[in-house]
């Protein structure tokens, strides 16, 4: 063991390092030319998507050896272990995902290893079984924003907080992640901005709108059930009471009072009244954040590669995008 490998966590000092040598079939001397310089690069993606290091590599005509280094375990539950679990939790339990990293998972997690349970087992059955699954949340615009988290499932935000998905939402984004690895795409864009980047309450929907006509923009989020009966979800009727109907539209409502909230960075100015039952506001939820079939991703960028990824793949997975904002993307399956 060389000390300069040696890492730390929280809970341990460990190097992990494998020597790997792989053969052609037959010893066939057929890695020449572009197939070496191919394979050379496809390694190097290879290791770097998943944060391992090459420590040393050679590569024959008829076999290539490879050492590397596995990289940090720093026991934070990012976009590749949360995706893990909940597609594990998917598999022990179907109506029992939660995505949490807590000691019912960590029980869960022993005891499928324990009982020989291996990724190929898991990815087996996934493979086999699961499609895209229809919401369990009904859209009604007097519960978007309203629902409590606690019925979600865990996704991570950047900084390896907690953001929260609709339960079938959750499962499809773990199936994407996972699809994305098999592309060697890094996944770690796909984490959530922030904590109300995937389930986001009516209050803080409010405040952000507010937010972005402080930065001088029309925002077209959240949406509103003014001028867009064509989703059932935000039809007059699906208010919970008559006299709902005759509140003063949320979006009139902020044109007019929008200039009176300060735009010092926070979003806590709106008094609560107003989003409350009975407010000026309450009722006009459209947003899919309302209901955790939304996220937005940390992507950098479009035309990035993790965002061509998407483009081109995430309506296998349910997921189509909000064409104004490239890291928005709804749960449409």
């Amino acid at each position: 063991m060389r000390m300069g490998y040696i890492k730390y966590s929280s809970h341990a000092v460990y190097d992990i390092q494998y020597h790997i040598v792989w053969t052609t079939k037959y010893r066939y001397k057929v890695i020449q030319g572009k197939i070496a310089d191919r394979l050379r690069e496809l390694l190097k993606q290879g290791c770097e998507a998943r944060g391992m290091k090459i420590i040393r590599g050679s590569v024959g005509k008829d076999h290539v050896h490879m050492g590397f280094d596995t990289g940090g375990v720093d026991g934070l539950f990012g976009v590749k272990s949360s995706a893990s679990l909940i597609m594990l939790q998917y598999y022990l339990d179907g109506s029992n995902v939660t995505g949490e990293p807590d000691t019912s998972s960590y029980d869960s997690v022993r005891n499928a290893a324990n009982s020989g349970i291996t990724y190929s087992t898991v990815m087996t059955y996934i493979n086999s079984n699961w499609s895209c699954g229809i919401p369990t949340i009904q859209k009604v615009t007097t519960t978007n924003g309203y629902l409590s988290t606690g019925n979600m499932v865990r996704v991570p935000t950047s900084s390896y907080g907690d953001a929260y998905l609709e339960e079938q939402a959750a499962i499809s984004w773990a199936m994407m992640v996972n699809g994305a690895m098999q592309a060697l795409i890094d996944v770690t864009k796909y984490a959530t901005m922030g904590a109300n980047s995937g389930y986001r309450t009516y209050h803080s929907q409010i405040e952000a709108y507010i937010d972005y006509r402080h930065g001088g923009n029309i925002a077209s989020c959240p949406y509103f059930a003014k001028g867009r009966t064509t989703e059932e979800a935000i039809l007059p009727e699906n208010r919970s009471t008559a006299s709902d109907a005759n509140n003063t539209y949320a979006e009139s409502w902020i044109q007019t009072n929008w200039s009176n909230f300060t735009d010092d960075g926070v979003w806590n100015d709106v008094p609560d009244i107003a989003t409350e039952s009975g407010g000026d506001l309450f009722g006009y939820g459209g947003s899919n954040h309302g209901w955790g079939l939304a996220i937005d991703m940390d992507l950098t960028g479009s035309g990035t590669p993790e965002h061509n990824w998407l483009v081109s793949n995430a309506s296998t997975y349910g997921f189509v995008p909000y064409t104004a904002e490239y890291w928005h993307w709804d749960y449409e399956p």
